[in-house]
């Protein structure tokens, strides 16, 4: 089962974040799974619920956080490119591939379907898209995909 509230209503939950040393204020944008916890960010509406949010020290301490948007009511669009964009805008110092798995790889772990997708690699599902960079090295490709700077429009693979 996977809920989503911003009331934080979860099995477990105050015990989760009792163990890890997290304050109970971050209590507004959790994810309840029956047998994990893990945050669901939404950067354009997380950030003004929770504006002192320490994204990187949950990371630091083992917590799962994931991103996602999921309506038109708390952020401008659907566009996961720019929930990275507005996370690495309030924490700059965030690593790229961090962020990137966070809207990725993360989501699938805490919904348990870690082996079927959220990575690119043989025995995993979904579609790939294409997105045109015009960056030289590795690096700046990270750069430029976590700040949501495409050299053009996405195009779906297959």
């Amino acid at each position: 089962t996977f809920s989503f509230s911003n009331l934080a209503i979860f099995f477990n939950f105050y015990d989760f974040l009792a163990a890890r040393n997290i304050p109970p204020q971050w209590s507004g944008f959790l994810v309840g799974l029956v047998s994990a916890t893990a945050l669901l960010l939404r950067p354009f509406i997380s950030m003004v619920l929770t504006p002192k949010a320490d994204v990187p020290g949950l990371i630091d301490r083992g917590v799962n956080v994931c991103l996602g948007t999921d309506s038109l009511t708390s952020a401008p669009d659907l566009d996961i490119g720019k929930e990275m964009a507005a996370l690495v805008d309030r924490f700059p110092e965030m690593n790229p591939e961090t962020v990137l798995d966070m809207a990725t790889g993360r989501g699938a772990r805490a919904l348990h379907l870690e082996d079927a997708f959220g990575s690119i690699r043989p025995g995993c599902r979904g579609q790939l898209i294409f997105i045109p960079m015009d960056r030289k090295t590795p690096d700046a490709l990270m750069e430029a995909l976590v700040h949501n700077e495409y050299g053009g429009p996405l195009q779906l693979l297959g």
